[in-house]
């Protein structure tokens, strides 16, 4: 029994300090002929610069649950102040020639606002996935005539309705405190911990005994 209970501690400990990336739920593309794919979870790849060059509509979570040590901008939405939980997450739509699509995204959390511009997309590029590389930092954001909004009857979903070309177009979503996440380390390794050394010292009052 006590071996058990040490097991399930170490994997509740193993679990609190990995991601679970799982924060994008679901999407659809409604019009044109692509698909939704979520590479959460995946790195090694690019993203940028015609490396997809199909009519998909690609999403991938970046960094989660992080707390702001600086405030970040936005065009869609309020800007959210240093201090604050947030998760960001990348969407893209880079098809090889000109192409329309509509299509969305849900989160398992409230959206706190949208980047669509290069300037504010490239600003928040702290908050990237480690492990993917962004391409064409000068080229990101919404081409004019596209759009982006948070569906009205449900906060965690984000309609895109765009035209893409060369290179593509890039949003960074940033939506409130995950629970599909991990639990932030510091927060939750000292009570892990503390049970560790509660098991240990029962253990070891037994020997004495």
């Amino acid at each position: 029994m006590k071996i058990n209970m040490l097991k399930a501690a170490f994997a509740a400990l193993f679990l609190y300090s990995t991601p679970a990336f799982a924060t994008i739920i679901t999407g659809a593309v409604t019009t044109g002929s692509g698909s939704f794919v979520n590479l959460s979870g995946t790195s090694g790849f690019s993203v940028g610069q015609n490396n997809f060059d199909d009519l998909n509509l690609y999403a991938f979570d970046e960094q989660q649950n992080v707390v702001l040590t600086e405030d970040v901008s936005v065009n869609i939405g309020s800007g959210i102040s240093a201090g604050s939980y947030i998760s960001s997450h990348y969407l893209a739509f880079d098809p090889l020639n000109t192409a329309h699509q509509v299509g969305w995204v849900q989160f398992d959390s409230a959206i706190y606002g949208v980047a669509t511009t290069s300037a504010l997309v490239s600003a928040s590029a702290f908050l990237g996935a480690p492990g993917v590389t962004y391409l064409s930092p000068s080229l990101l954001g919404l081409e004019g005539g596209d759009s982006v909004w948070v569906d009205s009857n449900d906060n965690t979903k984000l309609w895109v309705d765009w035209t893409a070309s060369n290179p593509g177009d890039y949003v960074r979503v940033f939506t409130d405190y995950s629970p599909a996440a991990a639990v932030p380390l510091p927060a939750s390794a000292p009570l892990l911990l503390a049970a560790l050394g509660l098991f240990a010292g029962v253990k070891r009052r037994r020997k004495i005994s």
